[in-house]
């Protein structure tokens, strides 16, 4: 551990400091914590894409909508990134194939299980905009929304 005088030292020190100069050093120190860009945020036009055509409503919709695309996305980034490996952009040994393979399913898994607990939420939401519609109890208490004697022949 420093010590307190070792401490100050540093941070004088680091007062010094200016950084990078060149346009290649500022280049460089910006890609200092990158490694693979998996856990990126989705800022393309692609995601805004996905979010509209699976057609949310509300705030939940909505997040489950964005999580869908952020996975896409991600899913879509892992893909490349283990089709790319072998060519002269990107080597790789066992350690990072086997990484990128695991992001690859946790973003499979986690689109759809977000696709299924949206498609459930709109279900629901469809199915209660129905009922109100057409003024009833749903489900009814038989388990039905309507009974017999409310159908009309």
């Amino acid at each position: 551990m420093a010590s307190e005088k070792q401490i100050a030292a540093n941070r004088r020190n680091a007062l010094l400091s200016s950084g990078p100069k060149t346009l290649e050093g500022k280049k460089a120190s910006s890609r200092n914590s990158f490694r693979h860009g998996l856990t990126a945020r989705n800022n393309d036009k692609l995601g805004g894409e996905i979010e509209s055509s699976l057609q949310p409503e509300g705030a939940a919709e909505h997040r489950l909508a964005q999580s869908i695309a952020g996975d896409h996305f991600r899913l879509n980034r892992a893909r490349s990134l283990l089709n790319g490996i072998g060519s002269r952009a990107i080597t790789a040994d066992a350690r990072s194939i086997q990484r990128f393979a695991v992001y690859e399913r946790r973003s499979y898994h986690s689109m759809q299980k977000n696709l299924r607990l949206l498609n459930e939420m709109q279900a629901t939401r469809r199915a209660l905009e129905q009922a109100s519609l057409l003024r009833t109890e749903f489900p009814g208490p038989n388990g039905f929304g309507f009974a017999n004697d409310q159908i009309a022949a």
